[in-house]
């Protein structure tokens, strides 16, 4: 499965109306480009459940159930977990990540 987080393309979200709209933009344009033949996903990082949309449309709501997108709530991953690692990996500066790599 090819994660599109993967691709310099993370998402964080915050409450915006039209979120998933734009995440689902980036989706088909870099859908389009690429061409896969693979199955794919896209993930929704959010600081905190509440700042997630939450009234999503039909289509939108259909994508989340289906797995397409996953959602991330970074207070729901314990501290100090390999998976908030990751994240604070992902998003830290450059001359802190060997830093977070050897606390890994």
């Amino acid at each position: 499965m090819n994660i599109l987080g993967n691709i310099n393309k993370i998402y964080l979200g915050g409450i915006k109306p039209e979120f998933y709209w734009e995440l689902i933009t980036e989706i088909n344009i870099y859908l389009n480009q690429y061409k896969l033949k693979q199955d794919w996903q896209a993930i929704a990082i959010f600081p905190q459940r509440s700042l997630d949309v939450e009234n999503l449309t039909n289509y939108q709501q259909e994508l989340v159930n289906s797995g397409r997108i996953k959602q991330i709530y970074l207070d729901e991953i314990s501290s100090g977990s390999i998976g908030m690692g990751l994240i604070e990996l992902i998003v830290s500066q450059e001359n802190q990540a060997s830093g977070i790599v050897q606390n890994l």
